[in-house]
């Protein structure tokens, strides 16, 4: 086993540094901090207990298709895409805030008692935001909030 401490951060290519950060900015509250200098356009990001590191593509090309390709499999694949999850204290509340910034996401109740909002950056990447998670070894919830919805809701 390696000697590690804890997990750090999570580094994501984009497109647009600057848009993607006003997006964490604005929308989960992350605060830009200090980076190094990496001979590269990004931005450090950090809040909620986590670090997010973005770079700026420097294959533009390649990375539209992979973004293309995020895009399309979050349409058929939700929730089984790559992505990082977030507990929300009222996934209702959630839910509200995307609709009023006009964001696509999708909403659904999981089969262990969870309800899942699940959402995409600028550049593709699924963030999902859900009001329980099952304890460790434990396989079902029971969420705080007071939503009972059920099935898969595309808004």
């Amino acid at each position: 086993m390696l000697a590690l401490d804890t997990f750090h951060h999570v580094t994501m290519e984009v497109g647009n540094v600057e848009l993607t950060k006003e997006f964490y900015k604005a929308l989960l509250g992350l605060e830009e901090v200090r980076r190094p200098n990496l001979n590269c356009n990004g931005s450090w990001l950090e809040g909620l207990g986590v670090h997010v590191h973005l770079i700026e593509t420097q294959k533009t090309e390649e990375y539209e298709i992979s973004k293309r390709r995020r895009f399309e499999r979050f349409q058929n694949e939700v929730p089984f895409v790559e992505h990082f999850a977030f507990i929300a204290h009222d996934i209702n509340q959630v839910e509200q805030v995307l609709k009023a910034h006009r964001l696509v996401y999708v909403r659904r109740k999981t089969n262990f008692g969870a309800n899942q909002i699940f959402l995409l950056d600028p550049d593709g990447h699924v963030i999902e935001f859900v009001d329980c998670a099952p304890r460790s070894g434990e396989i079902r919830c029971v969420p705080d909030s007071q939503s009972s919805e059920s099935g898969d809701e595309r808004a």
